[in-house]
């Protein structure tokens, strides 16, 4: 049993290990080996040269999928933790995160430009890697205050049962149904494309229209599929 967690737990890191360095790798080829002036560049001679900003996104995207599956399998570790001791000690940790990176990131005068560039999706470099971990960090944070404030509405195959780890019934659903609500969620963001310019919708509005996007996807999801 102990080997076997041992296991697991170098598995992480090595995961990890694998974001960070491809990350680090990227980021000096694009700083220190011109590749950043290539993928700038108006230079479109060769079929490379005509989809370089997939090719050198690719490497950053990849490194993110890394920290996301590290950042996963560390998150769901809820074995004998109560619902409390979860928030806190996973929580904190992901709140930590979010103000720490956010701030070095919000801030030039903190010297972090001198490592790497600002946020390019273009690149995806490390200076976006970390903004995309950093927002998603946050976003966790902030759904597990929903999971602690709330009490979490079951499927009732789990509330027959004596596991504490209940299933929430919005994501049993969309999980069960995957192509039917990615169908659903398709048609909704026609039909605003097509009844709104949603490039003049103000801040307000537009927010009004993701939660009123989101109430339906999961209404229909939960109440008839």
């Amino acid at each position: 049993m102990l080997q076997s967690s041992a296991a697991r737990a170098t598995t992480q890191w090595n995961i990890l290990t694998a974001g960070v360095g491809i990350s680090c790798i990227h980021q000096i080829g694009l700083s220190y080996f011109k590749y950043e002036a290539v993928v700038i560049g108006s230079d479109r001679g060769n079929f490379f040269l005509q989809n370089k900003e997939g090719i050198c996104s690719t490497i950053g995207f990849l490194a993110i999928y890394f920290l996301a599956a590290f950042i996963g399998s560390w998150a769901m570790k809820t074995k004998g933790l109560t619902p409390h001791k979860y928030v806190m000690r996973r929580g904190v940790y992901f709140f930590a995160t979010i103000c720490v990176v956010g701030w070095w990131l919000g801030h030039p005068e903190s010297g972090y430009e001198v490592m790497f560039p600002r946020p390019s999706r273009r690149m995806a470099n490390a200076g976006y890697v970390l903004w995309v971990v950093a927002h998603s960090a946050g976003l966790l944070f902030l759904l597990l205050l929903v999971d602690y404030v709330c009490p979490v509405v079951t499927t009732s195959s789990a509330r027959s049962t004596a596991n504490l780890e209940s299933e929430s019934l919005i994501l049993s659903k969309i999980n069960r149904h995957q192509l039917k609500v990615f169908m659903l969620a398709n048609l909704c963001t026609g039909a605003v494309n097509i009844s709104i310019k949603t490039l003049d919708v103000e801040n307000m509005q537009a927010l009004l229209i993701m939660v009123g996007y989101l109430f339906v996807v999961t209404s229909v999801a939960v109440k008839f599929l």
